[in-house]
């Protein structure tokens, strides 16, 4: 998939992050008159940043994550909530940056509630 099907296809607002960054830096950046949402310039600007790194406005594009800072003490706790850890991991989209760390994808209920469990 490529940066433009995130928005033509699944319909995601995309936020822009400067190579070397943990996160977006532009002021009102969760807004999502400042996100990418047109394939068109999507493109463009990733065209003219290829360095740069893609995140994704949650609210906006009606997603949500599980966020997995460590696999092995996250398989732990969903066992202990009745979760089964590996059946999830397959079943959604997933984002995988650094060894032992990652990010599953899901689209968001209207009236999701969120927890963090730490």
């Amino acid at each position: 998939m490529n940066i433009e099907d995130y928005c033509s296809k699944l319909g995601w607002y995309l936020v822009t992050i400067p190579a070397g960054s943990k996160g977006p830096t532009s002021f009102g950046w969760q807004k999502p008159e400042r996100a990418l949402s047109d394939p068109d310039e999507a493109r463009k600007y990733y065209e003219q940043n290829p360095t740069h790194n893609v995140g994704l406005l949650h609210g906006a594009s009606g997603t949500c994550a599980i966020d997995i800072d460590h696999v092995e003490n996250t398989k732990l706790i969903f066992e202990e909530l009745g979760i089964d850890f590996s059946l999830l991991m397959n079943s959604a989209p997933q984002i995988i940056g650094r060894e032992n760390r990652g990010k599953l994808i899901f689209k968001a209920p209207a009236d999701l509630i969120t927890h963090k469990i730490s």
